[in-house]
């Protein structure tokens, strides 16, 4: 088998999703966890309240504050391991993006001045490009949604294959 087959194959896309997914999902739940662990979910709240109320009335930030953390940890998680890839990435997306934008408003997305050029895109950005190829390209063979969803339709995948060809679904 040439190279060149060999990173046209689906395992090669698989590895090139997981290392898509796991980047955006380790920051998320490492996010979430350490707020829960050394700062606490009330205290986090009170913390960045004055912060998203400038965009929200208070009860919606007090909500979206106290939720944030458990909802980090847990769209960390499934992205890690590939488990509702494509709601989560698209979630992941908006979660990042807001959390970018209550912090810094539209500055938290691009750095006007940069120094290099790598340093134009902020981190929130970055990381919810990534989630959202999660969202568009789905989860790869490389995660528990491939493993899940073959072995739930593995009657009915013969038979859209037998019809379609073996390349009518993505996972």
């Amino acid at each position: 088998m040439s190279a060149q087959n060999l990173l046209a194959s689906s395992k090669a896309a698989g590895v090139g999703l997981l290392l898509a997914r796991l980047p955006v999902g380790a920051v998320l739940a490492l996010q979430g966890y350490r707020i829960l662990r050394k700062t606490g979910a009330a205290e986090f709240m009170l913390d960045n309240l004055t912060l998203v109320q400038n965009y929200v009335p208070e009860g919606v930030a007090r909500s979206y504050l106290t939720l944030f953390p458990y909802v980090s940890l847990i769209l960390g998680l499934t992205l890690i391991f590939g488990v509702l890839t494509r709601p989560s990435g698209l979630l992941a997306a908006v979660l990042l993006c807001s959390l970018a934008y209550f912090r810094a408003g539209t500055a938290g997305f691009v750095n006007t001045n940069p120094v290099y050029p790598y340093q134009l895109l902020n981190g929130p950005t970055v990381y919810s490009l990534f989630a959202m190829i999660g969202f568009f390209a789905g989860p790869g063979k490389l995660s528990l949604d491939h493993f899940i969803f073959k072995r739930m339709h593995e009657k009915e995948l013969k038979e859209v294959n037998a019809k379609y060809g073996s390349q009518a679904f993505g996972y």
